[in-house]
C-alpha cells in the first residue's frame, strides 16, 4: 500500500514556500519513489481538489483525477492549506476517496493570535473588506469556538478521521528560525536530505498600510460591483511596480494613526499550547516553541475620518477601476 503525504496547512504557516520547492523538484522526488501530482493543480498546490470535495463537484474529470491518483504506485504528496477550511464530513468524504492509502497527515502549528494577523491581512489581498478589529472581535467573543483561533477544533476532526496516530504536527516558529521548514517535512516521509530547505522569502506578510489603503479598495469596488476576488490587489500592486500610482502621501498621513497589538501570549494562546503539550505531545515533528509575545503595529480605524487619507484613496481607485474597465 503506497502513502499519501496530506498537508494541510493551515494559511499563514509556510505553505507557498513548501508547494515552491515540491514543484521545482519533481525529478528529486521521483528518484526517492515520491510524486508531486499535478492532477487537481492551481498556484503550485492541489487547491482544486478542495474546491471539488467543497462545492460538491463530482464530474467525469473529478473522477478521472481521484483514479489517477488512486493508480499511482509511488507515495504521494498533496499539498493545499484550504484542507484545513474543511469540515469533518468534507474530511471523511476526502478519506473515502482515498481508502486503499495510507494517509499521513502533516500540519504545520503557529502560535494561534500571531498567525491570526497575518490571516486577516490574507483575507484583505482575496478581497475582503473588514478591519481587524471587526475581524479579531466576531472571532475573540467566543474564541474556543474559533477555527482561526482555536486549532485544537481541526486537530480534533483530523485525529478522528485520519488517525492521531497518523497526524504529524510541526511547530512553525521553531521550523522558520531554524529554517528547516522542510528538513522537518522530511522526518515525516524518513528522507531528510531529499530536498534541501533555501534561503527565500514566499508570500511574505504585507505592508501594514498597503493593507489598509487595499482594503479602503476592496470596498469601493465592492460598492462598486468591481470587485472580483483578488483583482484589486493584483492591479494595485501591478500599478505600483510600474510607477502608475504614487502611495507615499497616504502613507504618510496613515503613520499619524499607527498603534500596536500585543500578541502571542494571550489566554487563547496559553489554552492551545496547554492543550497541545498535555494530548499532542508525541504527535509534534520537531519541539513546540514557547507561547512568547510579539508586538504588532495596526492602524487605528479613526484615520478613516481623515478626509485627505479618503480623497487620495479616491484618486488610487480611479487609476486602478480605469485599468480595469479597459
Amino acid at each position: 500500500m503506497s502513502t499519501i503525504y496530506l498537508h494541510v496547512g493551515p494559511h499563514k504557516t509556510g505553505s507557498t514556500y513548501l508547494q515552491t520547492l515540491w514543484e521545482q523538484s519533481f525529478k528529486e522526488l521521483k528518484k526517492h519513489n515520491l510524486v508531486y501530482p499535478k492532477v487537481f493543480y492551481m498556484a503550485k498546490g492541489q487547491h482544486h481538489l478542495v474546491t471539488h470535495i467543497r462545492q460538491n463537484i463530482r464530474g467525469k474529470s473529478f473522477q478521472s483525477g481521484i483514479s489517477l491518483l488512486n493508480s499511482i504506485k509511488s507515495d504521494i504528496i498533496i499539498s493545499s492549506e484550504n484542507f484545513s477550511i474543511l469540515t469533518k464530513k468534507e474530511l471523511e468524504e476526502l478519506r473515502e476517496l482515498f481508502k486503499n492509502k495510507d494517509i499521513q497527515v502533516i500540519y504545520y502549528f503557529r502560535n494561534p493570535t500571531q498567525r491570526f494577523i497575518s490571516k486577516w491581512q490574507e483575507t484583505i489581498k482575496h478581497g475582503a473588506t473588514e478591519s481587524f478589529f471587526e475581524y479579531y472581535t466576531k472571532h475573540s467573543i467566543k474564541p474556543l469556538k474559533s477555527n482561526e483561533l482555536n486549532p485544537l477544533l481541526f486537530l480534533q476532526d483530523l485525529s478522528e478521521v485520519f488517525g492521531k496516530n497518523n497526524l504529524h504536527i510541526i511547530d512553525y516558529q521553531q521550523a522558520y528560525s531554524n529554517k528547516s521548514m522542510m528538513k522537518e517535512f522530511g522526518k515525516v516521509i524518513n528522507k531528510i536530505d531529499v530536498i534541501s530547505d533555501i534561503d527565500i522569502i514566499v508570500n511574505e506578510m504585507a505592508d501594514l498600510m498597503d493593507i489598509e489603503i487595499m482594503r479602503l479598495l476592496n470596498y469601493k469596488a465592492m460598492v462598486d460591483g468591481s470587485l472580483h476576488g483578488s483583482n484589486i490587489r493584483e492591479v494595485f500592486y501591478m500599478l505600483l511596480r510600474n510607477e502608475k500610482i504614487n502611495i507615499s502621501g497616504v502613507k504618510e498621513k496613515m503613520s499619524k494613526y499607527i498603534t500596536s497589538m500585543v500578541c502571542g501570549d494571550t489566554l487563547i494562546d496559553r489554552h492551545v499550547y496547554l492543550k497541545l503539550r498535555q494530548q499532542y505531545s508525541t504527535n509534534f515533528v520537531n519541539a513546540l516553541s514557547l507561547n512568547k509575545n510579539k508586538s504588532y503595529k495596526l492602524i487605528n480605524d479613526r484615520f478613516m475620518m481623515d478626509q485627505t487619507i479618503i480623497s487620495e484613496v479616491n484618486n488610487i481607485y480611479d487609476v486602478i477601476l480605469e485599468y480595469i474597465n479597459k
